[in-house]
């Protein structure tokens, strides 16, 4: 394990509070972005989707770790927090199965508009796009079909069988890795083929592919499935809930990363603007420079007319006999 024993249940409350604000701040830009230009799609709202039900994983999770007794060994759990324990997980396999589907849809539909120009990158997008959605339905249906009845699965007392829960959701998690990491290198060889610059290409393929964050939590989540039915059940099930809260609110974070460069685009003209008004509005009027120099014309403006002044005396527009300054000189 990767934390300490009596560190798991602090962790998972620490983490869905800092995880969750980011994620909510990222969400929060996205959509003001899209506010702003005005260009709803699709997409956002299975972004929308996957963050609604990522903070319902959040409170399932929190509300395993503060009442269930998750994150505990078992000796420390009572018989009714055992059978909370084993509600909530088939309740946090059918919210992760629900935000990934979610997250991978809004993900695909994007790179399905940035490169509409290729025929073959449509055609294999809406094709993961197929796979991804009967992935969630095969997820959500495992989680609630595993045991018949569906009580014998928290509850030993309850005449039923069950499958083998834990083969069952690795197979879920491996299929579900294979398509993450078809959905993060899907854009690679599209982006290398642009006529940009090495570091520009470089720097848009790790924009694309940050969702690989997500893909590193399903490994480890695929690690933790190995010790659902161990026998200090309650303490495993806190270590797979707090990567399940932490996937979720990384991948709804990486789904509204994408609009956090047009935010800070969008403020920085806003800037420029205002400062551009507050300076118009505060620059005095100013007049020409007099020319004094012997033997040079001299004119003045005035903002209220659009005479020409020469010397003091009015015309026209119509510039008379040059008027000088000094002596005159006596010329050959």
């Amino acid at each position: 394990m990767l934390l300490a024993t009596s560190d798991v249940a602090l962790a998972t409350i620490i983490c869905n509070c800092v995880f969750t604000a980011i994620s909510t701040l990222s969400f929060t830009l996205h959509i003001y972005v899209r506010i702003d230009r005005r260009q709803f799609s699709i997409g956002d709202c299975f972004t929308f989707a996957a963050f609604v039900f990522t903070f319902g994983l959040v409170g399932q999770s929190t509300w395993a770790v503060l009442d269930g007794g998750q994150g505990q060994h078992i000796s420390q759990v009572s018989r009714t927090q055992f059978e909370l324990i084993g509600k909530s997980l088939l309740v946090n396999e059918a919210l992760w199965a629900a935000v990934n589907t979610f997250i991978r849809l809004s993900a695909l539909l994007l790179l399905h508009k940035i490169f509409s120009g290729s025929y073959r990158f449509r055609h294999l997008s809406i094709i993961i796009i197929c796979c991804s959605i009967m992935h969630g339905i095969a997820g959500m249906l495992t989680a609630v079909l595993i045991c018949r009845p569906i009580q014998a699965a928290w509850d030993s007392q309850v005449r039923g069988s069950c499958g083998n829960q834990t083969v069952a959701y690795v197979i879920i998690e491996v299929y579900g890795l294979a398509i993450d990491v078809v959905i993060t290198s899907l854009p690679i060889p599209m982006v290398l083929g642009l006529q940009l610059p090495m570091r520009e290409r470089c720097r848009v393929i790790l924009l694309l592919s940050v969702g690989m964050l997500v893909t590193v939590i399903t490994g480890l989540r695929i690690a933790a499935l190995h010790k659902v039915n161990t026998p200090d059940f309650s303490y495993d099930q806190g270590y797979l809930g707090l990567l399940s809260t932490l996937g979720a609110l990384i991948g709804v974070t990486c789904c509204c990363g994408v609009s956090l460069n047009a935010f800070v685009g969008l403020c920085w003209k806003r800037y420029h603007e205002r400062r551009n008004t507050i300076y118009r509005r505060e620059l005095p009027f100013q007049q020409p420079a007099l020319e004094t120099q012997p033997g040079r014309l001299y004119q003045t403006w005035d903002p209220r007319d659009t005479k020409m002044h020469q010397g003091g005396a009015e015309s026209d527009g119509v510039i008379s006999e040059p008027a000088r300054l000094g002596p005159r000189r006596n010329t050959v």
